[in-house]
């Protein structure tokens, strides 16, 4: 045993004792941002664009044709509407791709006759045009109240390679006329709803789907 030391005894007595802090993290404050609106807005025809000539331009393709220049694109589906404030009734599609790939509808809405005329919406040859959309396999075109007469003179292709239904709505005090031909696989159906007049003229044998009257 070793001898006693006071001096040994009174310094470890009065020896500064080290103590470690330990920092403690800041808690993370988590903020939610909210990100940019990504839907589409719908592409509403007004009429009105001239040719260099001063003759009506009707086109799709034709930027002042449309509010706020939206023309309708192709690619992912697009909503179109044609309201009675339009300056032309008449309105021809030509929007197409070097592929040959058209536009993809999810909804057309006519509301209203421009100038107590009914719409003629046509397209130029060759430019085909597809009623769906492969998100919702469900697509459409209405016709509100008012819009009597009103006349579709194009070719539509009627949903995908999977199973989808295609609605054709035709309200009170509307009618609709559709003068191209109708074109779809039998996993697509076509349901008319509303109590106004459709009328079907031409050969739709290519769509091979059920076609329900409700």
């Amino acid at each position: 045993m070793s001898p006693f030391s006071m001096v040994r005894w009174l310094k470890s007595r009065f020896r500064s004792r080290t103590r470690t802090i330990e920092r403690r993290p800041r808690p993370l404050r988590l903020f939610l941002e909210q990100l940019e609106d990504r839907v589409t807005p719908a592409s509403i025809w007004i009429g009105g664009a001239l040719t260099p000539g001063n003759a009506p331009d009707i086109n799709w393709s034709n930027p002042a044709n449309w509010q706020a220049g939206n023309v309708p694109t192709i690619g992912a589906p697009v909503d179109l509407q044609f309201n009675g404030a339009a300056v032309y009734n008449a309105t021809n599609n030509n929007i197409v791709d070097v592929n040959g790939n058209g536009l993809t509808i999810n909804s057309l809405t006519i509301s209203g006759n421009p100038g107590g005329l009914p719409y003629v919406i046509t397209a130029s040859p060759g430019v085909p045009t597809t009623l769906n959309n492969p998100t919702t396999n469900s697509a459409s075109i209405v016709v509100n109240s008012g819009a009597l007469g009103s006349q579709i003179r194009m070719d539509l292709n009627l949903g995908g390679p999977l199973s989808s239904t295609e609605f054709i709505t035709v309200q009170a005090a509307a009618s609709l006329t559709m003068t191209g031909k109708l074109f779809g696989n039998s996993a697509t159906q076509l349901s008319k709803d509303g109590v106004g007049l459709l009328t079907l003229t031409n050969d739709n044998s290519g769509f091979l789907g059920p076609f329900n009257i409700n």
